[in-house]
């Protein structure tokens, strides 16, 4: 195994070589034996992933997903209602027209407001 295929497969498989293929562990063995480079990529290929390990070990604050749930929810409520309105609505504002009580005319000038996809026909 030279060094480059060496550093292909730690960058591939990590510093443990149990997660090495089989037929590559012996050649990484015998090269870890002679290359002090091979050592050193293996040792920061270690680090690396105990640093990845350590940093995955942090915890989000209690509710966050909660509170990002939330709160795309209250944006898509807003994009509805400037949509349905045709202007925008400020988080404040509370929306009184209903969808329901849209004449036949207001409806049709909203969709107006959007090109139609025009199909051929043969």
């Amino acid at each position: 195994m030279t060094l480059s295929d060496f550093q292909e497969r730690v960058d591939r498989h990590g510093a443990d070589l149990a997660r090495w293929s089989p037929e590559d562990v012996a050649p990484a063995r015998a090269l870890l034996g002679q290359s002090e480079r091979a050592r050193q990529l293996l040792r920061e290929a270690d680090e690396l992933s105990a640093l990845f390990k350590a940093s995955s070990q942090v915890k989000a604050p209690s509710g966050l997903a909660d509170r990002i749930l939330a709160r795309l929810s209250d944006d898509d409520v807003q994009s509805e209602n400037a949509f349905r309105d045709d202007r925008c609505v400020s988080p404040n504002t509370s929306d009184t027209n209903d969808r329901s009580t849209r004449t036949a005319s207001e409806a049709s000038s909203v969709s107006d407001n959007f090109p139609q996809k025009r199909v051929a026909r043969s």
